[in-house]
Formats: C-alpha cells, sequence, structure tokens
C-alpha cells in the first residue's frame, strides 16, 4: 500500500511539471499520426508486390507496428525519462538519496518521472492494434485478454532489458547512452522475427527477446496461440524480472557514493 501511494505520488508530481507544457500532447498526437501515416503508405506499397513477410499478412504486420507503438510510447512515457537520468544520479552523486529513502531503490529509479504527454501514442498503438485485429476477424474478449496477458509480459520483459541497460551506467558513468540499446531493440521489434534467417531468428528470442517482447502479444491478438504459449511467455518474463532485480542488486554492491 505504501509503495502505491509513493507511485500515486510521483505521478501526481509528473503531472504538475508537465501542466508546464500542454501543447507538448497535440505536436505528439500528430507526430505519432504522420508517422503512422508513413509506415501504412509503406506496408501498402510492401504488400502490393509481396504477399506476406515472414509469413504475415498485412493486418498482422499491422498490429505488429501497433505493438511497437505501444513500447515506444510506454519507454517515452515511463523508462526514459525515468531511467535515463540514472548515470546522472550516479555522477552526481543523487543516487544516495534514493538509497536511504525507505521505499525500495529499484522502484524509485524506475518510476521517479512520468512523461503523460507521451501516452497519445500508445493509446494510438492501441488503436492499431484493435483495427488489425477487426479485419482479421480476431475482435473478441478472448483474444483482448490473451494480447493484454502477453504485452504485459513484453513490457515486462522490455523494462527488464532497459533497466538492465542503464544500470551498467553505475560501473560506467560515462557511457550514459547505453539505453540506445533498448532503442534499437524497438526498431527490430516493427518486423516478424519469422522474416529473418535462422541464426538471427535464434537470437532475436532467446538472447535478445524481441520475439517475446512484440510478436508474441500479435500472435495472441489473432488468437493463434495456445494456453502453453500464455505460460511460457509469462515464465519468460517472470525470469527477465528476477535476473533485472539480481542484476540491480549485484550493481548497489558496487556502487560508491560520490562523494565518497
Amino acid at each position: 500500500m505504501r509503495t502505491l501511494k509513493v507511485l500515486l505520488a510521483l505521478v501526481r508530481h509528473s503531472m504538475l511539471a508537465e501542466l508546464e507544457f500542454r501543447a507538448n500532447a497535440l505536436i505528439n498526437v500528430l507526430n505519432t499520426l504522420v508517422g503512422m501515416l508513413l509506415a501504412l503508405y509503406f506496408l501498402n506499397a510492401m504488400f502490393a508486390e509481396v504477399g506476406s513477410l515472414g509469413g504475415w499478412n498485412l493486418h498482422q504486420v499491422l498490429a505488429l507496428f501497433g505493438v511497437a507503438l505501444i513500447l515506444e510510447g510506454l519507454l517515452e512515457v515511463w523508462l526514459f525519462p525515468s531511467l535515463h537520468a540514472l548515470s546522472e544520479k550516479v555522477r552526481s552523486g543523487d543516487l544516495d538519496y534514493l538509497l536511504v529513502k525507505p521505499v525500495d531503490s529499484q522502484f524509485l529509479v524506475s518510476c521517479s518521472k512520468i512523461s503523460l504527454w507521451e501516452l497519445p501514442r500508445v493509446l494510438i498503438g492501441l488503436a492499431v492494434v484493435g483495427y488489425a485485429m477487426h479485419s482479421e476477424s480476431a475482435l473478441g474478449i478472448i483474444n483482448l485478454a490473451v494480447f493484454c496477458a502477453l504485452m504485459a509480459a513484453g513490457v515486462a520483459i522490455f523494462y527488464s532489458v532497459f533497466l538492465m541497460t542503464c544500470t551498467l551506467s553505475i560501473w560506467f558513468v560515462k557511457i550514459g547512452d547505453v539505453w540506445i540499446i533498448s532503442y534499437t531493440l524497438m526498431e527490430i521489434a516493427r518486423f516478424p522475427v519469422s522474416a529473418f534467417p535462422p541464426s538471427i531468428r535464434l537470437l532475436l528470442t532467446f538472447l535478445v527477446p524481441v520475439y517475446f517482447v512484440s510478436n508474441v502479444p500479435v500472435i495472441g491478438a489473432m488468437g493463434l496461440v495456445g494456453w502453453q504459449g500464455v505460460l511460457g511467455a509469462g515464465l519468460f518474463a517472470l525470469a527477465f524480472l528476477c535476473l533485472s532485480r539480481v542484476f540491480w542488486l549485484f550493481a548497489l554492491r558496487s556502487y560508491s557514493s560520490a562523494s565518497s
């Protein structure tokens, strides 16, 4: 309950700060819509020449684009504003203040700032996925529930990868831009993993889990995954969350205050 109260306080504080830049919401909506229209043009042009991409049809790839928009929106709303500042906190010693607070340090680092003006990107991504599901006659309660569960698992994996890449700044303070690795993953997530060669496909499934982050939620949305797949994705997400937690605690043991 205390953690929830702290989260609500952090969101409220972020909202008050963001209200000074209300025009950002409209700009972000326009940018997202323009990007979406360009992507639709590209997809229509590509599928006019080919029947499928890695075995995926137009609407399935469109749903994949929607999932990528959701991930990109969450990155800009939540992960980037909070975790990108970690390297600066390490350099300046401000991380000390978080570590002595009576709240879990990983939680504070992960949720220190929320940029709500980026939220329209998430909503547009959800609308794109819904349209693609409707076009494939897959829009139903069960498929929506499966999609939400698999999307939550994908977000958990994406968060874990982003946290671990940003945590590297505890050892390498001057490489604060290591988070760009996660942006690269997001770009790859726009394409079906099955479209890549077998060796790359294996890499993108287990070592760099793009398949579970973006492809599996779309498969679930289209009603093409069984309970075994949902369970497997959930266990994979839990494993990554545990790995990121262990990595964070291990990194803290190596942290020395900037004032020490």
